[in-house]
């Protein structure tokens, strides 16, 4: 994250508009890290498809 504007990924996950998977954008639900030896290696996103596409 030292290259961007944000202080981590949480904070970059919390202000994006979502994630695009073959054209679609998905929602950012929820976001988490996992850590090893107090550096985060992992992180786990919720995403949710527009709901025109839920069935």
């Amino acid at each position: 994250m030292g290259s961007t504007a944000y202080a981590s990924a949480s904070v970059l996950f919390a202000q994006a508009c979502g994630v695009l998977c073959d054209d679609t954008l998905l929602e950012i639900l929820s976001a988490t890290e996992q850590q090893a030896f107090g550096k985060p290696y992992l992180y786990r996103l919720t995403l949710r498809a527009p709901l025109a596409q839920i069935t």
